[in-house]
């Protein structure tokens, strides 16, 4: 397949088509202006055509449609992807890109393809005749010999899913062979098939997870077959190494089994989270497909023969000291493979134990005391990074093989101390090394032009989430002056970043100000609004407060409840830790190395308020070595564990509201070589009469536009004053609108 030239600039002409490709879709499509009906709409029934449900972000560009009924979201390409079920990831990207520039002549050039890639090509498109071909016969002119079969093994659900097909025994067959070959005599070279192997029986494919064709597998549909019950035929012998059936619709939690047809029965019966290994081995290269698919935890399910349990055998020992991901086991009864099992009832099938595989090596080695099973178990426990779990393994260990703690840990000492690394290197590591960066770079053009969200996480600011791209993994430091609203600014960040995405997670230090007396007064303030010495004292403040008439009370203590209550919400994700706790360096290490466990799929975000309460051992926080340190241990840990680190830092005591610059952060030659940001906040609010820094709250009171200048930006590029309004009696900031940020940028 040929790749296009400027591909950027191919999409940048065809994103705002996307109005155009709705109009030509038939959907309920009027104008620009009205909502459409979702080109989601099969998967969702929230929706119809009397009541459509989708439009444009507005944004006036017109190039992202969402749908507030089932939250989809996407551009053109996600369109095709829904209306037409094209695949818009990989390579599929590229023919998606193509066939919109042909349908709406958007010009492009394509890059001549190399000889190896002719050559695949070559193949891909001879297995794709026989494939359609064989899946048109099938559908159109239902063979009854082979429908007979397919509907005995309930996989009729499979034929347009898995595009099944079959080809009959004639001369209009064999001359396709015959003319292919002619045509392309290299063909025979690249791939061992012939008109007499697939004929008169079920052809599979066998694709990639982007969709491309790598191989074919065809199996007898009768007894009277003579020919090989299964044959398999892919584009190189050395692909077949890292074949996996049905990898394009791997899961996170996926099941494993050995042979395609056992993905076909239970995909019929519901299960559909499952690959095959076709019958070889489970290698290194087909973990690392998993792994590049992002599956986290794979269940083995091979066959209940002898032949299937040996297979068990080998897939372990290539994952027992990997802890990428989370290994199951599902034992079947003895002969028995995934198949058969379900046909005779999808409960019974679910009904099997999926053991963890260190469970199964421990029941294993209660059975069979030998060396093999014992080193298995070792390289389980050793290659466990999560403190926790590994603590919960040994005493698992230790309670059914009834021994001792510390003879265990000695065992592993012994074995950790013989371990060392292989120094055999293979051709096929050489030469996938050789290609790691080109891998590498077809992710990344692949990712930057499918991101159609920030690379960060939504601070819950507009405008800044515009100009930073999110809250990106880093070092990001807020400074200013006291009482400038640093402390109120960092909880807004964090709460917004919680309320705005369950799939976050923040561990905030509160070093300045103990968690029961301030913080928490203040996170229930800002997210009730109302004051903080309410929320602090809802007794004396709201109760017994003669001042207040009974719906005023009424309405603070259901504000105040409100707030407790999404406080309570999001309290699994959400992690306070002041001073009384610990304010060392090493601590704030240990408090993310736990709360990243806790947060297990969860971005963990970590905020520090504020940097210059950290100690490092006997160095005190004055010490511009500690802070030195302290700046580099925070950027490392931010690269480390894949977090950004948002801290404030004080500002020397001499300068004036507005006069705070870098420069002015206290230690800050150390503290800015470290940072990816620096956003400094000033206003003249408190010490100019004369100040425009001022909006006019609900209740005709003038409270604070702090000027947030980002200063230093070593993420996005930006760099500039945005300005927000700030209730410091509820210790909230709100970002001002566009009109707002014009308005204060040009001084009135």
């Amino acid at each position: 397949m040929k790749k296009i030239k400027s591909l950027g600039e191919v999409i940048k002409q065809l994103r705002p088509l996307l109005p155009q490709y709705l109009e030509d879709s038939e959907l309920n499509f009027l104008s620009k202006k009205d909502n459409f009906q979702c080109p989601n709409y099969r998967n969702h029934d929230k929706t119809s055509d009397d009541k459509p449900s989708c439009g444009f972000l507005p944004d006036n560009t017109y190039e992202k449609f969402h749908c507030f009924s089932c939250g989809a979201v996407g551009t053109i390409f996600d369109a095709v992807h829904l209306l037409e079920d094209k695949e818009v990831t990989g390579l599929s990207f590229y023919k998606v890109v193509t066939y919109l520039a042909d349908k709406y002549k958007v010009a492009y050039e394509t890059e001549e393809p190399t000889e190896e890639e002719k050559q695949f090509d070559m193949v891909q498109n001879f297995l794709l005749k026989i494939i359609e071909s064989g899946n048109k016969y099938l559908m159109e002119k239902k063979p009854k010999k082979a429908l007979t079969y397919l509907k005995k093994r309930d996989w009729i659900k499979g034929v347009k899913k898995f595009q099944l097909g079959y080809l009959p025994k004639g001369k209009q067959t064999k001359q396709f062979f015959i003319s292919a070959f002619k045509k392309h005599p290299e063909l025979k070279n690249l791939i061992h098939i012939s008109d007499e192997q697939v004929v008169d029986r079920l052809i599979i494919p066998v694709r990639s997870k982007h969709g491309t064709i790598i191989g074919i597998i065809h199996r007898a549909l009768s007894k009277e077959d003579k020919r090989e019950k299964y044959m398999k035929h892919f584009i190189t012998g050395a692909a077949e190494k890292g074949v996996v059936f049905n990898l394009k619709d791997a899961h996170s939690k996926l099941y494993i089994v050995e042979g395609a047809s056992s993905v076909l029965t239970l995909y019929a019966k519901g299960i559909k989270n499952v690959v095959a290994i076709l019958g070889t081995a489970f290698n290194e290269y087909k973990y690392k497909r998993l792994l590049r698919n992002r599956v986290s935890e794979i269940i083995f399910c091979l066959d209940g023969d002898s032949a299937g349990q040996q297979g068990l055998q080998k897939a372990i020992k290539v994952v027992e000291d990997k802890p990428d991901l989370r290994v199951y086991v599902k034992i079947l009864p003895e002969n028995k493979d995934p198949d058969d099992v379900v046909t005779e009832g999808v409960d019974k099938f679910k009904k099997i134990a999926e053991d963890s595989l260190f469970k199964y090596q421990v029941n294993r080695l209660k059975e069979n005391d030998v060396p093999e099973i014992r080193q298995s178990i070792y390289k389980l426990i050793l290659a466990t990074s999560d403190s926790i779990l590994r603590d919960r393994m040994i005493k698992f260990f230790t309670r059914e093989l009834k021994t001792q703690k510390s003879a265990l840990l000695n065992e592993l000492k012994k074995y950790e101390s013989k371990t060392t690394l292989p120094s055999d290197i293979t051709i096929a590591e050489i030469e996938l090394e050789r290609e790691s960066l080109k891998g590498e770079l077809e992710k990344f053009e692949e990712r930057a032009w499918r991101t159609d969200r920030l690379l960060g996480i939504t601070t819950g600011f507009p405008i800044l989430d515009d100009k930073l791209d999110g809250l990106q993994d880093g070092l990001h430091e807020v400074g200013g002056i006291w009482n400038i609203g640093k402390s109120a600014f960092l909880l807004s960040l964090a709460l917004n970043v919680l309320k705005n995405s369950d799939s976050t997670h923040v561990l905030y230090f509160t070093l300045d100000d103990p968690i029961q007396t301030k913080t928490l007064p203040r996170a229930v303030a800002n997210l009730s609004c109302i004051p903080i010495n309410v929320a602090a004292n809802p007794y004396w403040r709201i109760q017994k407060n003669e001042t207040l008439k009974e719906i005023e009370r009424v309405e603070l203590a259901e504000k105040r409840e409100a707030a407790l209550k999404l406080l309570g919400e999001i309290s699994s994700r959400f992690s306070l830790k002041d001073s009384s706790h610990g304010y060392q360096l090493d601590f704030v290490e240990k408090m993310i190395k736990i709360q990243k466990i806790i947060a297990g799929d969860k971005k963990l975000v970590v905020f520090i308020d504020f940097l210059h309460m950290i100690s490092v051992g006997k160095a005190y926080i004055d010490s511009i070595e500690a802070l030195t340190k302290i700046a580099q241990q925070l950027k490392h840990f931010s690269g480390l564990y894949n977090i950004p680190v948002v801290t404030t830092v004080e500002g020397t005591k001499a300068i004036g509201s507005t006069e705070m610059k870098d420069k002015h952060i206290k230690g800050s030659v150390s503290l800015q070589f470290g940072a990816d940001t620096i956003i400094i906040l000033t206003s003249d609010f408190y010490d100019n009469p004369k100040s425009e820094m001022y909006f006019t709250d609900d209740e005709g009171n003038a409270k604070p536009v702090v000027k947030v200048t980002v200063s230093k930006n070593k993420i996005s590029g930006f760099k500039g004053a945005l300005y927000y309004k700030f209730y410091p009696e509820i210790s909230k900031f709100e970002e001002c609108s566009e009109e707002d940020q014009k308005k204060y940028r040009k001084g009135y």
